[in-house]
């Protein structure tokens, strides 16, 4: 007789009464035995696998940073800024009915469609073996038990379940903090304008596609000066890039990506400074206001996030 069979015959005698306590007791046993190995045998594989049984303490570790290597929310972060489209993972198991629906409905190359370039969407069938090992490390890597089919995880973000809710909101703040593609970037050159109004004459040094990174000179400004104020407002940039990235390692990538709305406004006032000052002093006088507010504003934001993460932990 089938397991399925035996496990029925073992309810039904259960309910006939037919049996004496000890008995009753002894079938129980039995069966949440018989129970346990059935499931195991239809278990997706990620979910069979321990994840640290029979490890020393450095074992963990290295499993440990591997997998934070391939999964971890800042590793997805620095593929972001370095493939200039975001990161997005989707788990399937086309033996899930939920899974089976995403498949059947084809989602997913709707929503490559959707975002085009600025998204890569890798997908994994946790049915094969290795959609199960890139299942574990997504788990090891997020210090998460298991999760439901299909799963589709964004940042820090991790959508379960099908259909998808509310990913638009969460994906937005992620494309908005892309660095500059890569294919749009050309070679900055020096152009002369002149503008009839005499005394607003300036110098401007732009790229060809990059509205965004141009500085524009006053004509009083020496040559020698306007090297030292590009160097000054190149090394900002820099030293905000950091900043963006230090905060996404610390405070995830919804926080990382208003850090950035932050840094760019001030950059924007960066360069109106650059345009207004006639001395460098003038212009450096300028730059350590700004960044000083600067600095204000994202102390703020990093109050509101650790205070946003304790309430959502008192709230669990």
């Amino acid at each position: 007789m089938k397991k399925y069979g035996l496990i029925a015959l073992g309810i039904s005698l259960l309910l006939i009464g037919c049996t004496k306590p000890e008995e009753e007791e002894q079938i129980r046993t039995f069966w949440k035995n018989q129970l346990a190995q059935l499931f195991e045998g239809h278990a997706p594989q990620y979910m069979k696998r321990p994840i640290f049984g029979g490890m020393s303490e450095e074992e963990k570790a290295a499993r440990k940073a591997a997998a934070d290597e391939l999964f971890s929310v800042q590793a997805l972060s620095n593929r972001a800024m370095q493939e200039s489209a975001v990161p997005v993972l989707l788990f399937v198991n086309p033996q899930h009915p939920a899974c089976a629906q995403l498949i059947r409905e084809g989602w997913a190359a709707r929503f490559q469609e959707q975002y085009g370039k600025k998204i890569t969407l890798t997908e994994y069938n946790v049915s094969t073996p290795e959609g199960a090992n890139a299942m574990h490390q997504f788990l090891l890597s997020r210090e998460l038990p298991q999760v439901a089919m299909p799963t589709l995880v964004i940042g820090e973000t991790i959508f379960q379940n099908y259909p998808f809710e509310a990913v638009d909101p969460v994906l937005q703040p992620l494309l908005t903090a892309l660095p500059v593609s890569k294919e749009v970037q050309t070679e900055v050159r020096p152009k002369r304008r002149s503008n009839p109004m005499g005394n607003n004459q300036y110098i401007e040094i732009t790229m060809e596609d990059g509205a965004d990174s141009f500085l524009k000179f006053n004509v009083k400004v020496s040559a020698e000066d306007r090297v030292k104020m590009q160097q000054a407002f190149e090394t900002t940039q820099q030293e905000n890039q950091k900043a963006i990235s230090d905060i996404g390692r610390m405070f995830g990538t919804s926080t990382q990506a208003r850090a950035f709305e932050i840094v760019s406004n001030n950059e924007q006032k960066l360069r109106k400074t650059v345009a207004l000052s006639r001395t460098l002093e003038a212009y450096l006088t300028a730059q350590k206001r700004i960044q000083a507010e600067q600095e204000q504003q994202l102390a703020q934001l990093m109050q509101q996030s650790v205070k946003a993460s304790h309430s959502r932990r008192r709230a669990r």
